[in-house]
């Protein structure tokens, strides 16, 4: 799936789909101790933290308004690749 944005061209690759959306409790409990000793990693993890805030929030608008992934690259000149 690729995306246009101001005459960028992103490519996304890579992906699938988890069996469920649970995180490990070790894994929560690593990425707090590596927050909490790493100045550098604690600020990555919450500039990702947003970044990833703000995708579920598009994507519950998008189901709330019953528009699916094609509609909205359809409407926003996103390619589908």
């Amino acid at each position: 799936m690729g995306f246009e944005d101001k005459g960028t061209f992103v490519i996304l690759t890579n992906g699938f789909k988890k069996k469920d959306q649970k995180v490990p409790k070790s894994k929560i409990t690593l990425a707090e101790q590596r927050k909490n000793s790493n100045t550098e990693f604690a600020k990555n993890f919450e500039d990702g933290y947003q970044e990833f805030k703000i995708g579920k929030m598009l994507k519950l608008a998008r189901k709330e308004t019953g528009l699916t992934q094609e509609d909205v690259a359809k409407d926003t000149t996103s390619l589908k690749r």
